[in-house]
């Protein structure tokens, strides 16, 4: 499981922050990791890499995070279409190029019927779910630029998020009672806004506890897609957040051997 002690030594071991590349080519088929940090911004290093990997490393198939597998790629590209440049984060983007490219990209996430019935057989409900993707949706709309300064903005945003999701029945109340009692937390703007407030952190808040229960069970099967995508492509690209890849490098050096990790200062990602 993730843990932050797991992740700082990680990254202080191999001298890495992310963003940062991951090449594992020991198996004949090459695959690259982006380790990204999660933005919008097209100036930032994980823009960077994503366009040095189309540049140099040239894949022909791209896995993506935040979208589930069974998802039409082709609704995806409808929906990057419409967006601006600012409220594109890192994984549209990646799936911009890949159109731009003419490169078939796909996504690695469960459905949500097989997240919930994972953590159904946990101590988590329905409600804890549902409710933990309203706060990670925070995180995304505050990269995508959506006003959010307060708390008292909290009424509109909520309802977007409720709209994004496709849960009407979810409930602003439901929501601050859940977090207050259910969680025995209190709700403020600059928690809210932290981006580790629902980092998956095994011994951290009751939030972050649940946060690291559904990333296991994501972790799962983003590796089965991965596994399979490797079988069917020659060169695979990954892009996808670095806890994720933290939590899946043993998996991945067992099946492809020891990566070699780059930087954007570092040399070439071509194979």
């Amino acid at each position: 499981m993730y843990s932050d002690e797991l992740a700082s030594a990680f990254l202080e071991q191999n001298r890495l922050k992310p963003p940062y590349g991951a090449l594992f080519s020991a198996s004949g088929h090459p695959l690259l990791y982006i380790a990204a940090n999660h933005t919008s911004d097209p100036k930032s290093e994980t823009y960077g890499w994503i366009d040095r990997a189309f540049a140099q490393y040239h894949p022909d198939g791209v896995i993506i995070e935040g979208m589930a597998g069974t998802e039409s790629p082709k609704t995806l590209m409808a929906y990057i279409q419409n967006l601006s440049p600012s409220a594109c984060p890192e994984n549209l983007y990646a799936a911009r190029c890949a159109i731009k490219n003419q490169v078939p990209f796909m996504g690695a996430e469960p459905t949500e019927d097989a997240v919930l019935n994972a953590l159904l057989a946990t101590k988590y409900t329905k409600k804890d779910l549902d409710f933990l993707y309203v706060v990670q949706q925070m995180g995304y709309y505050y990269r995508c630029c959506i006003p959010f300064k307060s708390l008292d903005d909290l009424p509109t945003v909520f309802a977007l998020w409720v709209q994004d999701l496709k849960k009407p029945g979810l409930r602003l109340n439901d929501f601050k009672q859940w977090y207050e009692q259910g969680l025995n937390m209190t709700l403020s703007y600059h928690t809210l806004m932290d981006p580790n407030h629902c980092a998956p952190l095994r011994h951290g808040t009751p939030l972050q506890q649940l946060a690291s229960t559904v990333s296991v069970i994501r972790d799962q099967h983003i590796l089965s897609v991965i596994l399979k995508a490797m079988k069917t492509y020659k060169k695979v690209l990954v892009v996808y957040g670095h806890s994720h890849f933290v939590t899946q490098k043993d998996v991945l050096c067992a099946h492809f051997g020891k990566p070699r990790y780059v930087t954007l200062q570092t040399d070439s990602v071509s194979s």
